[in-house]
């Protein structure tokens, strides 16, 4: 299964996040454009003021060069100066010598930059020199003019507008934002917490539906999106209850299917094994009716005699007893294990009666092979009852035995034997069945539980013995299993004292 993941508000937050980083890029691409033209007209204005210089202050001072009206030339300087971004205005004569000089008083063009800026720039200057010509003759220079302005001013200006711009576009964006998942918090995200909740906690596996999915908003004019995720949720939930109760009809009658065909191989691996058994128990039960009819020959001979040995009929009387119960003992295991197990209910069992059932049925046809039969349920004397169904334990063990006596005889083992030892331990029991074998190749142990797998020849074996012998010890929560650490073919049956059912309700 899927792990459940933890779920957060985080729509919002991407949704002011993306807000924020579309408009910062914007807002920043704006700027760019904005400062690039500014500075482009910054540039324009600075050529501008230049001209406006050559045209109305050149000539004139000029005039007062040529009239060596130094107190002139130095008040229209000075008059320069005054203009924006001017930092220095220089007067030279006709021999190259500095006439007059003026310098921008600082504290009038000097700009501060809202963070600092003014330091970052240079001091780029831009320098235009004007020719003075002698008003007198035209084509005569007597000096020249040189103007010098500073283009940091300018930069920390354009600076300062576009931190401006950025700053109000920012809160204007974050604002706006604000504004938006505020408004999407109400038209959608709380909506869509509300279908995720429904859905949570909503029980599609219930036999009656639910109360539908509703929104509590006001109605739009028309039917939108959320709308549609409603009817569709509606929807989809009324369809798997549909689908829900038609699986649960078509489980519960394929499930009967697999009961019905359960209990036709169940019956079919009990008719092979009994057909199996069939000559064993056929001669197990007739030398104790050979032995019951000899004596009753003899007694009705005495009788035709008119003779009656009372020695004689004590003896027959305790042979015909004793054969007569081990006939009885043999037909009531065959008659435990003829039941329809699946029918019977679990209860509590004597796990050493069980077994030896189990060994008054396969005992005969292993004595007719010639195998020796060692029983050890010592430890099992003192054991608490198992709570298990008694055909099926039965047929279990049967099989296994009856596998056990097959593997022996298609082998010829000398000196073959099969022994049944019985355990207890805090949990439950384990019943182990051993034959003289010496093990399962592993090709064949890793097929062995398979249905329909078997080694022996067509019309021999049904394949269905160790399958259905797995599925009805798991059905009692134990192990069946091949205990490979054994010298032997070693068959472990384990069940546990309660069944699982008992367990859960303790």
């Amino acid at each position: 299964m899927a792990e459940k993941r933890q779920y957060s508000r985080s729509l919002q937050r991407r949704l002011v996040i993306t807000i924020l980083v579309a408009s910062s890029a914007l807002t920043t691409l704006f700027t760019a454009i904005s400062f690039y033209l500014d500075y482009r007209e910054e540039m324009n204005s600075l050529a501008s003021t230049l001209e406006s210089i050559e045209h109305s202050s050149v000539n004139n001072i000029a005039q007062s060069l040529y009239d060596f009206n130094s107190e002139a030339v130095q008040t229209q300087i000075k008059g320069i100066t005054g203009i924006r971004d001017i930092m220095k205005v220089l007067v030279f004569g006709e021999d190259g010598k500095v006439y007059a000089q003026a310098k921008a008083e600082p504290h009038k063009n000097e700009v501060v930059s809202f963070v600092g800026l003014e330091k970052v720039f240079e001091e780029n200057r831009t320098i235009k020199i004007f020719p003075l010509m002698n008003p007198k003759e035209p084509t005569e220079q007597i000096g020249s003019l040189s103007v010098e302005a500073s283009q940091r001013n300018m930069l920390v200006r354009l600076s300062n507008k576009a931190i401006y711009f950025f700053f109000t576009q920012g809160m204007k964006t974050l604002i706006v934002s604000l504004i938006i998942i505020w408004i999407f918090r109400f038209l959608v995200t709380q909506h869509l917490w509300k279908i995720v909740k429904h859905l949570g906690i909503y029980d599609f596996q219930a036999e009656t539906m639910g109360d539908p999915l509703s929104l509590k908003r006001s109605a739009p004019p028309r039917p939108d999106e959320l709308d549609a995720l409603v009817d569709t949720v509606n929807t989809l939930s009324q369809r798997l209850h549909f689908y829900n109760a038609a699986m649960k009809e078509q489980f519960s009658i394929k499930e009967q299917e697999v009961r019905d065909q359960r209990a036709i191989a169940n019956n079919v691996v009990k008719l092979a094994t009994l057909g199996e058994m069939a000559g064993g128990i056929a001669h197990e039960i007739n030398n104790p009716l050979h032995i019951i009819k000899g004596y009753n020959d003899i007694l009705v001979d005495q009788l035709g005699q008119g003779i009656m040995d009372r020695e004689v009929l004590h003896r027959a009387s305790l042979v015909i007893e004793k054969n007569t119960n081990r006939i009885a003992r043999i037909v009531s295991s065959l008659l435990m294990f003829s039941r329809k197990g699946d029918q019977e209910t679990f209860g509590l069992i004597n796990m050493p009666k069980l077994i030896d059932q189990v060994v008054s049925i396969t005992q005969p046809l292993a004595e007719n092979h010639g195998i020796r039969y060692e029983v050890d349920l010592d430890d099992l004397n003192d054991a608490r009852a198992v709570e298990c169904n008694e055909v099926q334990i039965a047929q279990v063990l049967i099989n296994i035995i009856n596998n056990a006596i097959d593997a022996i005889v298609e082998h010829e083992r000398r000196d073959p034997w099969i022994r049944v030892v019985g355990r207890a331990d805090g949990d439950g029991v384990a019943i182990e069945v051993i034959d003289c074998g010496p093990g399962i190749p592993d090709e064949v142990a890793a097929k062995m539980f398979e249905p329909f797998f078997t080694t022996k020849e067509v019309g021999k074996g049904t394949g269905l013995g160790l399958s259905m012998s797995l599925g009805i010890v798991e059905q009692h929560h134990g192990r069946l299993y091949l205990d490979k650490a054994r010298p032997h073919t070693s068959f472990v049956v384990e069940l546990p004292y309660q069944h699982e059912a008992e367990r859960k309700a303790s």
